[in-house]
C-alpha cells in the first residue's frame, strides 16, 4: 500500500491498541506488521484512517493521534526513500471489537508479541504518546 513519486514513496502506518493487544497484519511470508492505510484520491491521512476503521475493520475510533513522520531508505531499493506517517488510534471502551477470526490477515496480537515484531524505532515512537 504505497503511493510514490519517482524515487519517493509514502505510507500511513497505524497503531491500534485495545486491552493490551494491537491489530497487526501478516504478509504472504507470515511476517507481522502494523496496519497500513492507503488514501483514496483527494483524501487526507486522517480521512483515510477513519474510512479504513469504518469500512475495513468495522471500528469507530475515539481519537486518532499523529505520532511522527519518518523518512528512511527502502529495504528493496536503497536509492529510494520512503516517508512514513505514523498514527495511533484509540478505540472507545464501549466499542464492540470486530471478530477477525475468519481472517488470518488482520488479527489482535498481544502487545508483548508486537514488541518482538516492530522495529525499536517505531515502538519507541508509538509508546511515547501512550497516556
Amino acid at each position: 500500500m504505497n503511493y510514490s513519486t519517482d524515487n519517493q514513496q509514502f505510507r500511513i502506518v497505524i497503531w491500534i491498541e485495545h486491552n493490551d493487544h494491537c491489530l497487526v497484519t501478516t504478509n504472504k511470508d507470515g511476517d507481522k506488521h502494523l496496519l497500513e492505510v492507503q488514501p483514496e484520491f483527494a483524501e487526507t491521512t486522517l480521512e483515510a484512517i477513519e474510512r479504513y476503521g469504518k469500512d475495513i475493520l468495522d471500528l469507530s475510533f475515539e481519537t486518532i493521534e499523529y505520532v511522527d513522520i519518518v523518512e528512511q531508505t527502502t529495504h528493496q531499493h536503497f536509492e529510494q526513500t520512503e516517508t512514513l506517517f505514523l498514527y495511533r488510534a484509540v478505540i472507545s471502551e464501549q466499542e464492540v471489537l470486530p471478530k477477525l477470526t475468519q481472517s488470518q490477515i488482520i488479527f489482535w496480537l498481544p502487545i508483548e508479541k508486537v514488541r518482538q515484531n516492530v522495529s525499536i524505532n517505531f515502538l519507541s515512537k508509538f509508546t511515547k504518546v501512550k497516556k
